[in-house]
């Protein structure tokens, strides 16, 4: 039989929320705000593939307000919270596995 470790009751009261979300025009492309790693940032999933797992797609530890890819499906656009002010990002948009090459 397997055994689980005894859960700790803060594992209760922790939740994961996305904020909101972006789909590239061609559709092989997510983006999206959430809180996964404890702070809010950037994920991606990459549609193309079959199995697809999330990884992060930026890291600046602050809310967005907005997600949106650009025309062509370079960019993605976002507006980040920073200490009070609206910060206007562009990142390139990479595919997952040129993402963890760098």
């Amino acid at each position: 039989m397997i055994r689980f470790p005894k859960p700790k009751v803060e594992q209760f009261f922790y939740t994961y929320s996305i904020d909101h979300f972006q789909v590239s025009k061609d559709e092989k492309k997510l983006v999206f705000s959430t809180n996964l790693s404890g702070k809010r940032n950037l994920w991606a999933l990459d549609l193309s593939k079959e199995h697809t797992y999330p990884f992060q797609f930026s890291q600046k530890d602050e809310s967005s307000s907005f997600i949106q890819f650009d025309p062509n499906g370079k960019y993605v656009l976002t507006a980040l919270m920073q200490m009070g002010m609206k910060i206007i990002t562009f990142t390139p948009c990479l595919q997952r596995e040129d993402y963890r090459s760098r």
